[in-house]
C-alpha cells in the first residue's frame, strides 16, 4: 500500500467518525429542544383550572372570576356586596388551593384557560351551585 492510499484510507475513517459523531450531536439537539418544547407546552403550573373550581366555594369562584377579569379588591367586594376584606380573606384561602403566593401568579397562571371557557363548562365544573359570574364594572 502506497503512502496516497494509506492516507486517503485514514482520512475516509476519520470522514466516516465525523458523520457518526454529527449525527449523535444532531441526536441530542433533537432531543433538548423537543424536552423544552414539552417543558414550555407541560402544565408544569401544578392544578388546573378545572381542578380549582372545582376545590372553591361559591363565593370563591366569584371572586376568582372578578381577579381573572382585572377588578380590584374594591370592585369585586361591590359586585359580592361584601367587605374588600372579606375579599382579600377569601384570596388567601383561593392562593392557597391554587399554589400560588401572589394575585398576579393566579392571574399569569390561569386567565388563558378562564378566558376559553365557556359558560356550560364553568358550570358542569363548578357542579352547577354557581353561574359563571358576569362583570360590569362598579359605578363610583
Amino acid at each position: 500500500m502506497d503512502k496516497y492510499t494509506a492516507l486517503a484510507e485514514r482520512v475516509a475513517k476519520l470522514e466516516a467518525k465525523l458523520k457518526q459523531t454529527q449525527a449523535l450531536v444532531d441526536r441530542l439537539y433533537e432531543d433538548a429542544e423537543q424536552e423544552r418544547l414539552a417543558s414550555n407546552n407541560a402544565v408544569d403550573e401544578g392544578i388546573s383550572l378545572d381542578n380549582l373550581l372545582r376545590r372553591l366555594t361559591d363565593r370563591q369562584a366569584l371572586i376568582l372570576g372578578g381577579v381573572l377579569e382585572n377588578f380590584s379588591s374594591e370592585e369585586i367586594a361591590k359586585l359580592g356586596n361584601i367587605s374588600p376584606n372579606t375579599v382579600r380573606t377569601h384570596m388567601r384561602y383561593i392562593y392557597k388551593k391554587a399554589e400560588v403566593n401572589q394575585r398576579h401568579q393566579l392571574i399569569t397562571k390561569y386567565q388563558r384557560y378562564w378566558e376559553q371557557m365557556d359558560d356550560e363548562t364553568f358550570e358542569r365544573l363548578t357542579g352547577g351551585k354557581v353561574k359563571r359570574p358576569r362583570f360590569e364594572k362598579p359605578s363610583n
